[in-house]
């Protein structure tokens, strides 16, 4: 197996009606949930993603593009069909690949992104980073998911100096485009985080124009919305 280290245990082949912030019970809007139009479901491959099974040879994994991030690239909240990465394949005719956990931070984000690229060097990455605040655990023999640091209290200054280290990892990398979710960060520090993108491919940052059943994560519109962006550098 290509990645073989590349699971989430506890997703693997998984079929779930609700996951995460998409429940009733944690839902803010409760009318809203239980009125959102279009059904949900939940099916993670063998490896644990939201995703079909990924293509078997590293030739057939470079000519995808690979989208990495955390629960708005999961799509919780949203049948799979309304997810960006879904939406991407459909918009350039190109297989996705999915890598997103939630509660995914930078730093993950980073550490496998990389990995990928050194192993497979695909055609495209769509890198979609996380809140700044999010960390991990730093014990390696730990899984992905047990590492998760979900709100770690730090000074601005660190969770820049944070960022700007998980950026470099892959800064040198001409195959990816860097986006973020909606309100990743304060406003005061999007200048300052901006500043760090004038040298790479990056989509501007954008605001959320709809909301999923849970009330948090964005829906197709916004979606569509990003992905007409990500088109746009992929050409």
């Amino acid at each position: 197996m290509i990645l073989p280290d590349l699971v989430l245990p506890s997703r693997r082949n998984q079929h779930l009606n609700y996951t995460g912030l998409d429940d009733l019970a944690r839902s803010p809007n409760p009318e809203y949930f239980n009125n959102y139009p279009w059904p949900i479901s939940y099916t993670f491959n063998s490896r644990g993603f939201r995703d079909l099974e990924w293509p078997n040879t590293v030739d057939e994994l470079k000519n995808c593009i690979w989208c990495i991030g955390d629960s708005f690239t999961v799509g919780v909240g949203v049948p799979l069909e309304h997810t960006w990465p879904r939406q991407l394949e459909t918009a350039t005719g190109l297989r996705t690949i999915n890598v997103s956990m939630d509660g995914a931070s930078n730093n993950w984000i980073a550490r496998r992104a990389k990995h990928i690229l050194d192993t497979v060097d695909p055609c495209h990455m769509v890198v979609h980073w996380s809140f700044l605040h999010r960390r991990e655990k730093p014990d390696v023999l730990l899984n992905d998911e047990q590492r998760r640091l979900y709100n770690v209290k730090c000074s601005m200054q660190d969770d820049i100096d944070n960022f700007a280290w998980c950026l470099q990892q892959i800064s040198d990398r001409k195959n990816v485009i860097h986006s973020f979710i909606p309100e990743f960060a304060p406003v005061e520090q999007i200048p300052q985080i901006q500043s760090l993108l004038q040298n790479l491919v990056h989509v501007p940052y954008f605001t959320a124009q709809d909301r999923g059943r849970d009330s948090l994560h964005y829906d197709i519109v916004t979606a569509q919305y990003f992905v007409k962006q990500l088109v746009v550098k992929l050409a």
